[in-house]
């Protein structure tokens, strides 16, 4: 499949879309890998991040009630943790999901 890819001159959406296929199925095993070693707290946290792609206030009383998360004291420590893990990452002073690809892995999950 990657030999098609690399092969073809021109590049269209449909093609786009089958890369990032392609990518989400090479890394899902490693994807899976991380739901292990996160907290179900902290993964809930990864995918309601993906799902706004990029938030500023992550422990505002909206995006806790919209995902269903805890207090803002639980947001807060499970931010810490995910960012020490490097899952997360900030800048300018919004937080959203360091793999781009992971976030679209997320965002494929009920």
């Amino acid at each position: 499949m990657y030999f098609i890819i690399c092969k073809r001159k021109k590049v269209n959406k449909e093609l786009i879309d089958m890369a990032h296929r392609l990518i989400l199925e090479e890394r899902e095993y490693i994807y899976y890998g991380y739901r292990k070693l996160l907290t179900p707290y902290q993964f809930q946290l990864l995918k309601a991040l993906a799902r706004e792609d990029g938030v500023k206030q992550l422990t505002s009383a909206e995006f806790i009630s919209t995902h269903k998360l805890k207090q803002a004291s639980s947001v807060h420590r499970a931010i810490k943790s995910l960012t020490e893990k490097e899952m997360i990452n900030e800048e300018n002073g919004v937080y959203y999901v360091y793999d781009v690809f992971f976030a679209k892995w997320l965002n494929r999950l009920p």
